[in-house]
């Protein structure tokens, strides 16, 4: 068969829709979603947490314009749109999830058929390469990850309806008809809406350039009249860039606190633009060897970072680098699929593995970089002699890529086995050891637990998180002299970490060190105005003054950090009864049971609100539900009762 793109395209048209077609479709969203079947009740992980439940945002629906503008909003208004139809229910996110990775599949299908026209299975054979492959996991079934696989699907929706407005004009030379025109429009939305679920989609212009001029007849054009087609969708970007990146940097704000890196991490410790850059010279043939060989697949990789470029490994990386992008220039013409896939993978890299520091390696990043492999490999598919056995080959690979991929999504159900997973490849990584005491500690295993932190802490002896959960194991033993010296030596590695104030700082209120207690917790959210936990312990230490009215303060500006934290509902309650406001304290409490309505301090404490209001009759209600789980708080309530009559 002949190579219909072996040289220049000179026509655009597009490729009948069939029930062949039909039938592709149809397998591949069944194979998506039986592939990722055994993720739907995958608890929450690691940034879930911090990014989604304790996001004000997550009960923000009556805001939606302002949602959708705001940094990742579209992706933001699906978790808000997940958590008001079924509040926090896991198989409802991952289905979403699962959805949108079926939805990219799909286009990208039929974006491949573009690619390799005249070629009927290889483009059924990619997009299946695409859903199935291993790497792809992390950015589905990691539910914060949506942000990639939305922003990924939206970023493939564009460039397929950028073709369907080239192959209008080319049906209507001379025109620009009223459904080419909706098919550019729609373009610029989708593209528009992939910035805003994840920033990585600002490279989209360059995208649509380079698919014109390879597929879409734009090498037979003057370069300006393709670049006047594609300008128009930089517009959006450059505005992005300039609102979220550009100004506040003009303002004085550093790289670290754009990118939140986590620069306490011991193999991060010197992470800056530069050495960042020169690390993803091997990061990127790592990520390479894991598209062709996806074994040792893990969360976090705690990837060293480079010091300097003047290290054998990075020079033969880097010169590797310029000379598989070199080849892929050369190549242009002959090969020019090839030529396109590699400068796909590099250009949908390009935001995360280049200038810009954050965790060096995250497998997630991958899902668009896949589609630029999968073009190199069906080309490389289709140029092999052989081609029966090539093709069967090829389908025991993705035998075997499904597996994996079932066997990795198997292990996210599992915590504990997960985190051990981890901790086996990157064995030297604090963080995951912290993750993995805490899922010990919720297993009852505290031992363990103590012993994953104490070797986080050996490793980095100012990681704060790992500091804190051991500093509470020893306060809740008893020992709060190892407590005390364990925060202040962190504290004095590490002078300006939040978490190490805060835990200090309610030690200090513990023992009756008024003053300590409040310098520490006033620092903690001197160093982090958005941390709800520092407002909380100040108004508990408040509390235990009987400052009800300064407690009111903090609780209240812990509430507009993490709305829907229900310890601080509860907490405000306790501080609105102390001061008489029977009524708001009533409020609170009903908030907080909404969590957790087996809560025996909760119902007692609302009972209590009932009774101090003077309604006999919902107090008795409350009181029968206490009294089914601890009798002894229903007594004390009903004295309080026939005290009050």
């Amino acid at each position: 068969m002949s190579d219909p793109v072996s040289s220049p395209i000179s026509a655009v048209s597009s490729p009948a829709f069939s029930m062949r077609d039909v039938c592709h479709v149809s397998l591949l969203v069944l194979v998506t979603f039986l592939l990722y079947s055994n993720t739907l009740t995958v608890p929450w992980y690691y940034d879930d947490i911090t990014s989604i439940i304790e996001q004000p945002y997550l009960h923000g629906f009556d805001q939606v314009i302002r949602l959708l503008l705001s940094f990742r909003g579209v992706a933001k208004l699906t978790f808000v749109l997940n958590n008001s139809l079924g509040g926090l229910y896991l198989p409802g996110f991952h289905l979403v999830n699962i959805a949108v990775h079926a939805g990219s599949v799909i286009v990208f299908y039929l974006i491949l058929k573009r690619v390799f026209r005249g070629f009927q299975v290889y483009p059924f054979l990619g997009a299946l390469l695409f859903a199935v492959h291993p790497v792809q996991t992390q950015a589905v079934t990691y539910i914060v990850q949506r942000m990639t696989s939305l922003s990924g699907f939206f970023f493939l929706l564009s460039l397929y309806l950028y073709i369907r407005f080239r192959e209008k004009c080319h049906s209507e030379p001379g025109t620009f008809g009223m459904i080419s025109m909706a098919f550019w429009a729609a373009a610029f939305l989708t593209g528009a809406l992939a910035l805003f679920s994840k920033e990585n989609a600002v490279v989209l212009p360059v995208a649509l350039y380079l698919f014109d001029w390879f597929f879409l007849d734009g090498r037979s054009e003057k370069w300006t009249r393709l670049l006047m087609r594609t300008f128009p969708f930089a517009i959006i970007p450059c505005l992005f860039a300039g609102f979220f990146f550009l100004v506040p940097l003009y303002k004085g704000a550093g790289v670290d606190s754009l990118t939140k890196t986590a620069t306490t991490i011991v193999s991060s410790r010197d992470l800056t633009p530069w050495t960042y850059f020169i690390t993803q010279f091997s990061v990127i043939w790592t990520y390479i060897r894991i598209l062709i060989a996806p074994y040792g697949i893990t969360l976090d990789y705690c990837y060293p970072v480079v010091k300097t470029l003047l290290m054998l490994r990075s020079i033969v990386a880097g010169v590797g680098l310029a000379g598989l992008l070199g080849f892929a220039f050369r190549v242009r013409h002959s090969a020019p699929r090839i030529s396109f896939g590699i400068a796909w993978f590099f250009l949908t890299l390009s935001v995360e593995s280049s200038f810009i520091p954050l965790d060096p390696l995250f497998i997630h990043r991958l899902y668009l970089p896949v589609a630029g492999f999968v073009i190199v490999l069906m080309d490389v598919l289709i140029l092999l002699p052989w081609r029966r056995v090539v093709l069967a080959l090829f389908c025991i690979v993705i035998s075997i890529y499904s597996v994996v991929t079932w066997q990795r999504n198997a292990l996210w159900n599992d915590p504990v086995a997960f985190y051990e997973d981890n901790l086996r490849k990157a064995p030297h990584s604090e963080r995951v050891r912290n993750l993995l005491a805490e899922q010990y500690l919720h297993k009852g295993r505290d031992e363990d637990s103590k012993r994953m932190l104490i070797e986080a802490i050996r490793i980095n002896p100012a990681y704060g998180s790992s500091i804190v959960a051991l500093s509470n194991m020893y306060i809740n033993e008893g020992r709060k002299g190892e407590a005390f010296e364990l925060l202040e030596n962190g504290l004095r590695i590490n002078p300006n970490d939040h978490e190490l104030h805060n835990s200090l700082g309610s030690l200090y209120s513990m023992i009756g060190r008024n003053g300590m207690a409040e310098y520490h917790l006033r620092r903690a959210i001197a160093l982090k105005p958005q941390y709800g936990r520092a407002y909380c312990n100040l108004g508990v230490h408040y509390t235990g003054l009987g400052r009800w009215k300064e407690a009111e303060s903090q609780y209240r500006m812990a509430l507009n950090v993490t709305p829907n934290d229900p310890m601080i509902h509860y907490n405000l309650g306790v501080a609105l009864l102390g001061s008489g406001q029977h009524d708001a304290a009533r409020y609170e409490f009903n908030q907080a049971l909404k969590f957790d309505p087996k809560d025996k301090n909760l119902i007692y404490n609302l009972t209590l609100a009932w009774i101090r209001l003077g309604d006999q009759q919902a107090a008795n209600g409350l009181l029968v539900r206490l009294r089914g789980i601890s009798r002894e708080m229903a007594d004390k309530l009903e004295s309080e009762m026939k005290s009050k009559k």
